[in-house]
């Protein structure tokens, strides 16, 4: 007997809809939700995934992002719109023979992953990094430049290059503080409000050894202790991403495969009293509908071990 050989089953936001709805019974064997019915259950279902965010981390939302720092700034905006240069991947090159302040071009080592549109941060002499964007394909190893340098830049500095800017984040779960001229990483700590309102003197200059998150609304802020004194370091934050909208009829599941079941079942427990469903069926969904999504949180977190003492 064959298999199929494939495994990227996957469901969209109407397919767990339509599927609560014949859990509960309102559809019958072919029929189709109304657009009334697409337009509360989506809402429900939206609203349903982003309380699950709270339930605690599960590892699918986990991703590692990094944070460009710069000179002079303890305060940083992470999200998708920040003028902050915060993304989840980056290309480093370096710069391939000096380059004088006023130049709308540079030449680099590997243009190869450089792309039309890309955000550019270009190390300059004075330790800053300046930030502009790629105008136009990269032609051979020559890069041109939105906006022009406003400083000189040496040979074989540190060139970095990437496309787009990553969400707000929700949690930062670990981080570290990234040399890129050595390669070395150092563990960093993660503060309270409180303790990051009592450091000392908020704008001296070091390596940054402390920071601390505020998750805000729509922007994130991260604020640094001390200042960087080095463009050469860069922030990797592992952080807990926030689960994207069902906005469409087509839009997939932002779930692993093992949450499909749970979905539904669970926006069928939900939906039970806008639809009349008798009590005994209602208790018989939430029933399943905990127990699936239990087996997915169970299986979305690290594995460990404990160890206790032999009270014998």
């Amino acid at each position: 007997m064959a298999t199929s050989g494939s495994i990227n089953y996957s469901v969209t936001r109407d397919d767990i809809i339509t599927e609560a709805l014949e859990q509960m019974g309102v559809l019958g064997e072919g029929q189709s939700p109304s657009t009334d019915q697409l337009t509360s259950m989506s809402r429900t279902l939206n609203m349903m995934v982003k309380a699950w965010q709270a339930d605690g981390l599960n590892l699918f939302t986990v991703q590692k992002t990094y944070l460009f720092l710069q000179k002079n700034q303890n305060q940083y905006s992470l999200s998708s719109s920040t003028s902050d240069h915060y993304t989840t991947s980056f290309y480093r090159t370096t710069i391939d023979g000096a380059v004088s302040s006023g130049a709308s071009s540079i030449v680099v080592d590997d243009a190869t992953n450089i792309s039309d549109g890309d955000y550019i941060g270009i190390k300059l002499d004075g330790g800053s990094l300046q930030w502009t964007t790629v105008n136009g394909a990269p032609v051979g190893s020559t890069v041109t430049l939105t906006a022009a340098l406003t400083d000189d830049v040496s040979d074989a500095v540190t060139v970095y290059t990437y496309t787009t800017k990553a969400n707000r984040p929700m949690k930062i779960m670990n981080q570290v503080i990234h040399d890129s001229v050595s390669g070395y990483e150092t563990p960093i700590d993660r503060v309270s409000r409180n303790e990051y309102i009592t450091l000392p003197l908020k704008t001296s200059d070091g390596q940054v050894n402390q920071i601390y998150y505020d998750p805000q609304v729509g922007t994130g802020v991260l604020y640094v202790w001390p200042e960087t004194d080095s463009v050469d370091d860069y922030l990797v934050l592992w952080t807990q991403r926030t689960i994207e909208d069902f906005d469409s009829a087509t839009d997939d599941a932002d779930y692993p495969q093992e949450w499909y079941l749970p979905l539904a079942l669970n926006l069928a427990a939900l939906s039970c009293t806008k639809y009349g469903v008798p009590g005994t069926q209602r208790t018989y969904i939430a029933q399943w509908a905990q127990y699936y999504k239990t087996l997915a949180e169970s299986f979305d977190t690290e594995g460990g071990f404990q160890l206790q003492p032999d009270v014998d």
